[in-house]
């Protein structure tokens, strides 16, 4: 009995006299071995889509060695294996994964891709210019770039396993945006819903393979979530067999358009149960992200500190525009700040750099190392925050100096104070602030914010030391072999 799946014209159309010429010049494509007069008998009777009543009935005849079901889903969503009772064979269309029904509709291709591989595409506009600190983990790809653009290796598969927020789903993004390449980021929970996740995987590769004039980066975030390591799933150790394949064939290509990159949070399952999956030949490069360190943290810092104050400077130059155009002005306050700010007679530029807020990154570091040093679980250099939470305590710190400035108890006082600094263009992060009481200290301000934002490796601190040791505990030989790099 045949199962033809497919989502082409031949199940839309349903016109039994229209769909035998197809269906048999398809068959005939296919299965060669048979002659014309065979497959006119095996597509004699055509159901469209039974329901499962309808298929138990079918498969009772004796005539089930003439009957064909069309449908745009497999004998799986039955309860029937993909091979055993029925002969299941799948027709794609020139447009494929496109059916011609979806391109006449014009549904949005994106949608199509998601639905059909569980795959959300992006455009990444992050670049690994733009990432601070990782540099062991940023200068070799970069070195292995140079090779790529040679021609003589791919870099065909990346794992980064590492602490919470350290940015390994961010890494790759960046990485996707520094090689100009598409974003295919895995829905793991459709996916693996999906009726055959085993086919949509082999799929996914040979369509994403074939679309040689782009690049992609599929990104499998969480990867020890997406398969059942211990082995107790069927379905998920076929996916994780056919993933292991397809990251072999992937290693031995001297181009290839695809990268895969896996993260993942715990990997103690993947090493008791699948070693294999960790070993060379599959993946280029293993690296362990630990938090940074505070160098690192300082780079981090002011990497955030430049892009608080391009979307501060942005906002006041909009801002400004509407205020100096405006003939009924609002009473605002920020209107009336900037009706302050022309009575001394300054320009756009001197208010940009009266609000943003150029602190002292050395001092911000080592006080919030001081408040946290006791109960930290990383060692060493290694910083308090990881930098998602740098992030977090330089968006707020900007904030709250913001809301000091438009204070107009500290402020105004300090007119005098700010005009002499401009003037004498001593203007730095070492000198300029208004900060300068003991309540509005940046020390004061820093420890307000610190007790805001608590260290992950502190709130949830077990975890944190269990990921800390399975990236020492990973190794091999004598000597205790590290095969994870360690980037901070």
């Amino acid at each position: 009995m045949l199962w033809i799946q497919t989502d082409e014209d031949i199940y839309y159309n349903r016109d039994t006299a229209k769909v035998k010429p197809l269906l048999k010049q398809a068959l005939l494509e296919r299965m060669p071995t048979l002659s014309s007069k065979e497959i006119d008998i095996r597509i004699g009777n055509i159901f469209f889509d039974p329901n499962e009543e309808t298929i138990h009935s079918i498969t009772d005849k004796e005539d089930i060695q003439t009957s064909t079901i069309i449908s745009p889903s497999l004998p799986t969503k039955y309860g029937y294996g993909e091979m055993g009772f029925f002969t299941t064979i799948e027709i794609r269309g020139d447009n494929y994964p496109f059916t011609q029904e979806q391109i006449n509709l014009e549904v949005p291709k994106d949608y199509v891709i998601y639905k059909r591989y569980g795959l959300v595409a992006k455009t990444p506009k992050a670049t690994l210019d733009g990432l601070a600190g990782a540099e062991a983990l940023t200068n070799d790809i970069a070195q292995m770039q140079i090779l790529q653009e040679l021609g003589i290796r791919t870099i065909s598969a990346v794992f980064l396993f590492g602490v919470a927020g350290a940015g390994k789903s961010f890494w790759a993004e960046a990485f996707a945006g520094t090689t100009k390449s598409i974003l295919l980021e895995l829905d793991l929970a459709h996916f693996m819903s999906l009726p055959s996740p085993t086919r949509a995987l082999e799929e996914m590769f040979d369509f994403f393979l074939s679309q040689k004039n782009q690049k992609y980066v599929i990104l499998i975030d969480e990867i020890e979530k997406m398969f059942d390591f211990t082995g107790n799933s069927l379905i998920a150790k076929q996916v994780l067999g056919n993933l292991l394949t397809r990251l072999n064939t992937l290693y031995k290509l001297n181009y290839s358009n695809i990268t895969i990159v896996a993260t993942a949070n715990n990997i103690t399952q993947i090493v008791q149960n699948n070693p294999e999956f960790l070993r060379k030949g599959r993946f280029n490069r293993l690296y362990f992200l630990n938090y940074p360190s505070k160098s690192s943290a300082a780079k981090i810092f002011s990497l955030y500190m430049k892009k608080n104050q391009q979307i501060l400077t942005k906002s006041i130059d909009k801002h400004y525009q509407e205020y100096i155009k405006k003939v009924q002005r609002k009473s605002t306050l920020l209107d009336r700040f900037f009706d302050d700010i022309e009575e001394k007679k300054w320009d756009i530029e001197t208010i940009k750099i009266v609000f943003c807020f150029q602190y002292n990154i050395e001092e911000c570091i080592r006080t919030i190392e001081e408040i946290y040093k006791r109960n930290k679980k990383t060692t060493g250099d290694h910083f308090v925050y990881s930098p998602p939470e740098i992030q977090a305590f330089s968006e707020e710190l900007q904030d709250k100096y913001m809301l000091l400035l438009m204070d107009e108890n500290i402020f105004k006082p300090n007119y005098d104070k700010i005009s002499q600094i401009i003037k004498a263009g001593t203007m730095s992060k070492n000198h300029f602030t208004i900060l300068d009481s003991q309540e509005h200290s940046l020390r004061h301000l820093i420890t307000k914010i610190a007790s805001l934002i608590i260290p992950l490796q502190i709130s949830a601190a077990e975890g944190v030391s269990n990921q800390i040791a399975q990236s020492t505990s990973f190794s091999t030989g004598a000597n205790k072999t590290k095969q994870f790099i360690e980037v901070s």
